[in-house]
């Protein structure tokens, strides 16, 4: 899962966002109120959404890059579909994250499925919506969020009975500079040196707007502090090699 996960920041995967209205009306419907307004949200940025009144799991061999259900139990490692790399998806229930009640289905089958991250409950929540990712998740991480802030963001009451599972930090939808640090010293230095940090992004409508360079930043004492050097994007930087 980790695996999946590191290899897909900023690579900017196809697939669908699946909103699924199932037939559990207690499991389904405390989630239902922000699936249209997401699912316009992300077809009119770009992206794949779509909300249908159906079956609890995705099907036709779709391919699906967040899954948000609700049901107790069903048969997600058979459904036909795939995950797009850096996928979420969960079902609102009352123990997919109780590993002690098998009454209910995992919220671990998302992940051997291929998703890279879930969220369940680890007692009884009641169905109260808060207590679950809303659909504004699966926006923020469409917007470059990293998984853990856009789940996070998406909780009204963090960690109240919930938990989740994945790695946080995948990020498929964000924006990643390129940095080119020119000019560097090829030999070993003492003091002061200067250098010209070079970086593009491929977001549509962000520029860089500044640089900031650590020497040693993860120095432990009885060694200086970090030094740290600021500047704006297309002139000198200089560091210092001791505090």
């Amino acid at each position: 899962m980790r695996r999946r996960a590191a290899g897909v920041d900023g690579d900017f995967p196809a697939g669908t966002f699946r909103f699924l209205q199932t037939p559990d009306t207690a499991r389904s419907s405390p989630r239902h109120g922000l699936y249209t307004g997401v699912e316009t949200r992300i077809n009119n940025a770009g992206g794949s959404a779509l909300r249908t009144n159906g079956p609890n799991l995705p099907s036709g061999g779709e391919t699906v890059m967040g899954a948000m259900s609700g049901f107790a139990v069903d048969d997600i490692d058979g459904g036909n579909f795939t995950f797009a790399p850096g996928a979420f998806a969960d079902h609102l229930t009352s123990f997919a994250a109780d590993f002690n009640n098998g009454a209910q289905t995992k919220m671990s089958r998302w992940i051997s499925k291929g998703a890279v991250g879930t969220y369940g409950a680890v007692e009884e929540p009641c169905n109260y919506p808060g207590k679950f990712p809303t659909a504004n998740m699966h926006a923020m991480y469409f917007d470059g969020l990293t998984l853990g802030e856009a789940c996070l963001r998406a909780l009204a009451a963090v960690p109240f009975q919930g938990m989740m599972l994945g790695d946080p930090l995948c990020r498929p939808f964000a924006h990643i500079p390129v940095v080119t640090p020119t000019g560097l010293p090829v030999v070993p230095v003492s003091g002061n040196f200067t250098f010209t940090p070079i970086a593009t992004t491929t977001h549509p409508t962000a520029t860089i707007a500044r640089f900031e360079v650590y020497v040693d930043a993860f120095s432990a004492p009885p060694r200086a502090p970090a030094r740290r050097s600021s500047s704006a994007p297309g002139t000198t930087t200089t560091a210092g090699t001791r505090s």
